[in-house]
């Protein structure tokens, strides 16, 4: 496979395009000599100077995936990391686009995506790097910008972190930039929202990228936007049709309908994209959970009814290595949702329910 770039002595990755023949360059994978050719018949590229057993560009990957992996290599190294592009794993038997690793921190795989990938073996992937006690950060290609949608082919890719939320990177390998898309939110009756931030890999380090963090939003729908989610509702048109008929014959076996739901049943708030359905249809849950639970509840039966509700409604999200912060913070902020209704009054260690509140209402 040719080689694009190449380090040069202040280890800078630089373009055959645009390489100094005069100039020393060093394969970024092996730190071998490389040399510049390129010629009428050729497009410009690296080679190494003496044969040399380096693999890590022998695989027929895409130009575009090898210059990623080049250019995340050189980021890293620039910043002070220790740098190996398609370290071989034994243990694991695996081989990351790029390890790098700083003094004192865990090792980190960077894993730059270009190509689908199953299911089953991004799980297979992440879960085993956190077995053997690497870090690992998936960042996607330009394929995957335009699937940037709820349930799309990049959705199985979310990461977490306190700082972003859920979030995916992006990189723009012409550019030399990389695009965070954070904040990642729903509501059932809006297309999936984020918050975009571009860092630019000449610019920025490494330690503030991973330092930034930006200011914390709450975006709820609009009064019109939720008496139409109400209609929704009513005419029986939740998005996904089978979630809607399940939650109809729930309603029905215990004594209701979706339209005698009361209106905290709909939520209006935006969450992160963790549920394989809609939110609603864990909000219904509660509501059928309290109204067969003691009207006393302490913190913890609450917060247990609320995680056994949930647990089954999240989606796979095997790249959420923190996936029991993210069902805590879930449970929090609706645990919170049922106070601002007035569906919970607090009470001496614990929680007092308040009959109308998980009561049908009138059709």
């Amino acid at each position: 496979m040719e080689m694009f770039f190449a380090l040069n002595s202040q280890r800078e990755l630089v373009a055959a395009t645009v390489a100094d023949r005069k100039q020393q360059y060093q394969c970024p994978g092996c730190h071998a000599l490389v040399r510049v050719k390129h010629g009428q018949l050729m497009r410009a590229h690296f080679a190494h100077v003496q044969g040399s057993g380096c693999a890590t560009f022998s695989e027929g990957e895409t130009a575009l995936h090898l210059r990623g992996k080049q250019l995340l290599a050189a980021w890293f190294e620039r910043n002070g990391y220790q740098v190996q592009l398609e370290a071989v794993l034994t243990a694991l038997n695996q081989r990351p686009d790029v390890l790098v690793q700083y003094p004192g921190q865990a090792p980190l795989a960077l894993e730059f995506q270009c190509s689908p990938i199953k299911l089953t073996r991004l799980r297979e992937r992440t879960r085993g790097y956190w077995q053997h006690g690497y870090r690992v950060l998936w960042i996607l290609g330009q394929p995957y910008v335009k699937q940037l949608r709820l349930h799309g082919k990049a959705s199985k890719f979310y990461q977490f972190a306190r700082q972003w939320g859920v979030y995916l990177l992006f990189l723009d390998v012409p550019r030399q930039q990389l695009h965070l898309a954070y904040q990642l939110l729903v509501t059932d009756t809006s297309k999936l929202q984020a918050r975009w931030r571009t860092f630019d890999l000449r610019r920025t380090s490494v330690q503030a990228f991973s330092r930034w963090r930006p200011r914390a939003i709450s975006i709820s729908t609009s009064q019109r936007q939720f008496q139409g989610y109400q209609r929704q509702v009513s005419l029986l048109r939740i998005r996904q049709v089978s979630c809607r008929r399940r939650l109809q014959q729930q309603c029905y076996r215990a004594g209701g309908s979706l339209m005698q739901l009361p209106s905290w049943v709909l939520p209006t708030t935006a969450r992160p994209p963790l549920l394989s359905g809609p939110y609603v249809e864990w909000y219904v849950q509660v509501f059928l959970a309290l109204r067969t639970s003691p009207k006393r509840l302490s913190a913890a039966q609450l917060t247990a009814c609320l995680k056994q509700t949930l647990s089954p409604l999240m989606a796979p999200n095997v790249c959420l290595r923190q996936r029991d912060d993210c069902l805590e913070t879930l449970v929090a902020a609706v645990a919170a949702a049922l106070v601002t209704a007035g569906v919970l009054v607090a009470k001496q260690a614990g929680w007092q329910l308040v009959p109308e509140k998980i009561s049908w209402q009138p059709g």
